[in-house]
């Protein structure tokens, strides 16, 4: 193999790294602010539950 195609696949090869890199980091966005609210939806409910708990 020519040393020039070496080169260029080992680029073609990083730059499939740096988008699953970037493909990574969108969807730890999108997870951790819905995971935020999940928990916090499950404190509310929780709150509630024991305001229920009390009244009762």
């Amino acid at each position: 193999m020519h040393p020039r195609e070496a080169h260029r696949l080992h680029r073609r090869r990083r730059l499939t790294a740096v988008r699953a890199g970037v493909g990574v980091g969108v969807v730890a966005e999108v997870v951790v602010p819905t995971a935020a609210a999940v928990v916090q939806t499950a404190a509310a409910v929780v709150q509630t539950a024991a305001a229920v708990v009390q009244t009762a």
